[in-house]
């Protein structure tokens, strides 16, 4: 009887520990990751100080490239639309634009956002995608016309 009480015993603490592993296995990663490389505690950062005055002379502009996936103008409140049919108000993205410049037409160089991106500060101005894999610019059958990157033009 003693014996039959520790099998019951064991079965149920193994079926509870595979239980247990099965809900709590993707923490695991992380928990071995802190034991064999374990986060350092914050540390205060001294930053360069900047220039006293500002320099002068012609300086090239401040320039905001803000990039985000699948969003179209008619998703921010500043052209009248918003999303959730302007239940959900972009009032931060609005006040860049009443402050700086806002561009009515947009164009991308691809339809899908990675050769987006990446027409942006290449030295190409499109980048070519298929659904596969994207093609460098320089593909011999698919070679744009060459324009300078974004970062050296300003």
């Amino acid at each position: 009887m003693k014996k039959r009480t520790w099998i019951g015993a064991l079965a149920l603490l193994i079926g509870a520990g595979y239980l247990g592993f099965q809900q709590y296995k993707i923490y695991l990663p992380g928990i071995i990751g802190e034991w064999v490389e374990p986060i350092a505690e914050n540390r205060p950062i001294e930053w360069a100080q900047g220039p006293a005055a500002a320099p002068s002379g012609k300086r090239p502009p401040n320039v905001i490239l803000i990039v985000a996936d699948d969003l179209g103008m008619n998703d921010i409140s500043l052209y009248g639309g918003g999303v959730a049919g302007g239940a959900v108000p972009t009032p931060n993205i609005d006040s860049i634009a009443k402050q700086g410049v806002s561009f009515a037409n947009g164009y991308a160089a691809n339809a899908t956002c990675s050769p987006s991106r990446a027409s942006a500060s290449a030295t190409a101005s499109r980048i070519v995608a298929l659904p596969s894999h994207t093609l460098p610019a320089d593909f011999p059958a698919l070679a744009p016309a060459r324009a300078p990157p974004l970062t050296t033009v300003l």
